[in-house]
């Protein structure tokens, strides 16, 4: 009997795996050529262990809208916790594109799950490449405690070479981070870019065009141009980053603007055209910001505020307003003498003359290479 059933076992197994062609290596991918072969691929958690190719474009819209991630998503309702499986393989999307994606992460039973995108959680281990994602987010509640990107909702592992377009409406949110890329970055993202637009009604924490919140993670290469409307008591904002903290971005840019919902209110706090807060060691360097920043409290044309980091060979072009410390490059620095070298910000279209660190140079002098040689 006991053979039997190790027998039964096997060719069960044995049965799931081969729903999809390939054999999960390197050499011989699982290989997904359709919708039906996602949804197969994205009900076992076997198959987020291997290695996985895309054939063609993938529609979902004949089975979005989802309750949660397709792929690793979050199992549990509690607050802050992932419970599930998370991404370990590779997905590998070849130049194609998974479009149809939308998320409504609430049931009848009310909330549903937490860390949201295409993938709920990529571990260290996990590599999603090579891929274009058009992700669609509008929940008709107000959220809490939400990881949200059209990759994935929390990264550990790496993205690269991806395109994410993120159309992401919250009524209002508590304790969220919400990026075009990732929600949540610990890992590695390179050479991708984000599109698309993000609108918070507000409460919402930490928001940024490719991720809103990015922790000793390292972003390589990266472009967003995703646009932002704001509500109440939205704290860290940035066009690409929300809140930078032990982590480092390099040859990065972000054009998006950052706009109120009401002139009214007082907010965002922190607003950056790169990154809305830049602290703990943190690193930028070779990077540039050309997006409106429309702050309160801290708002700079490339970082709202910078304490204890790094900032090198960068320089920001947009338009900055707001009420308290504010800057062509950075709204306030930790000290009268930050740590910003080779950084300058034009202060004929910033509307601002001065700023907590950098050089202010005209759009001519801008334009000239002797600016930043030396």
């Amino acid at each position: 009997m006991r053979l039997k059933l190790c027998v039964i076992l096997l060719v069960s197994a044995a049965c799931v795996y081969s729903q999809l062609p390939g054999e999960g290596t390197p050499e011989s991918p699982w290989v997904i050529d359709t919708a039906s072969d996602f949804d197969t691929y994205r009900r076992n958690a076997g198959f987020w262990t291997g290695s996985t190719v895309l054939a063609g474009d993938i529609d979902l819209s004949a089975y979005s809208p989802y309750s949660r991630s397709p792929i690793s998503p979050d199992t549990d309702t509690l607050l802050g916790n992932f419970q599930g499986t998370p991404f370990s393989g590779t997905l590998d999307g070849q130049g194609f594109c998974i479009t149809g994606l939308s998320i409504n992460p609430y049931t009848a039973s009310g909330k549903d799950h937490e860390y949201l995108g295409l993938i709920g959680k990529i571990s260290s281990s996990g590599v999603v490449k090579n891929l274009s994602i058009f992700l669609d987010i509008n929940p008709a509640e107000d959220c809490e405690s939400f990881c949200v990107g059209a990759a994935a909702g929390k990264n550990l592992g790496l993205i690269t070479n991806c395109t994410c377009h993120a159309e992401i409406t919250l009524l209002a949110g508590a304790n969220v981070c919400i990026g075009g890329i990732t929600g949540y970055n610990e890992g590695n993202i390179q050479r991708s870019t984000s599109s698309g637009f993000i609108k918070c009604g507000g409460g919402s924490n930490r928001i940024g065009g490719a991720a809103g919140f990015n922790s000793c993670g390292d972003m390589m290469l990266c472009s967003s141009k995703v646009n932002f409307v704001l509500g109440d008591s939205s704290q860290y904002i940035g066009g690409l980053v929300g809140y930078n903290m032990d982590a480092e971005i390099n040859q990065c840019w972000a054009g998006g603007d950052i706009t109120r919902l009401s002139t009214a209110a007082d907010y965002p706090d922190y607003a950056g055209g790169l990154a809305g807060r830049n602290c703990s060691n943190s690193s930028i360097k070779n990077c540039f910001a050309s997006g409106e920043v429309d702050g309160d409290e801290y708002a700079g044309g490339l970082v709202g505020k910078h304490e204890n980091s790094g900032i090198r060979k960068c320089y920001s072009t947009g338009k900055v307003t707001g009420s308290l410390h504010v800057g062509g490059l950075a709204g306030k620095s930790d000290s009268d003498d930050p740590d910003v070298y080779d950084s300058f910000w034009d202060t004929e279209t910033s509307g601002r003359q001065t700023s907590s660190g950098g050089t202010g140079k005209t759009t001519s002098q801008l334009q000239q290479k002797s600016t930043f040689e030396g």
